[in-house]
């Protein structure tokens, strides 16, 4: 601070702000507060997703992650990541769609309010298959488990 003549409350308001904000990590020993920088970058992907989603929804969200795991979906988890995509991909679609056919010209490079509402149909029957799918392999893994369980229960009886 004296090098630089930066007044004292000044640093350590911003030191706060880098703190809650997860750029710096600090301990404070005998009166004295240590930062060191946690290397994140720019506050990695989690900081820049907090500062657009509001935190109602980022709150819901972090509810929602612990189901969306390998363990908890197993065969189901990639079907339903790439529903969640696709059903994305499919709203964004239809935006379009819609801000196209408000267009003089009818079409946005080379695509036509038709060839946007096939797509987006499309989209949606993909991610619909894709859910549907994703249930039944859960079901298939549920029932392959059982089964190996209960053969194997089995064998070992008998031996």
């Amino acid at each position: 601070m004296d090098q630089f003549d930066i007044d004292e409350s000044g640093v350590s308001r911003h030191i706060d702000d880098l703190y809650e904000d997860e750029f710096i990590q600090q301990t404070k020993e005998d009166g004295h507060r240590s930062v060191q920088w946690k290397g994140r970058g720019a506050g990695g992907l989690d900081y820049w997703l907090r500062q657009i989603i509001p935190s109602q929804m980022w709150a819901a969200g972090s509810e929602l992650r612990p189901f969306l795991t390998i363990g908890r979906l197993g065969g189901a988890y990639l079907p339903t990541i790439l529903f969640g995509i696709l059903f994305f991909v499919g709203i964004v679609t239809a935006l379009s769609t819609i801000v196209v056919s408000y267009l003089p010209s009818n079409s946005v490079l080379g695509l036509t309010v038709s060839d946007l509402i096939f797509l987006t149909g499309g989209i949606t029957v993909t991610a619909s298959l894709s859910l549907v799918l994703g249930i039944i392999g859960r079901f298939l893994e549920i029932g392959m488990h059982w089964i190996w369980t209960s053969v194997s229960d089995s064998f070992r009886r008998e031996e």
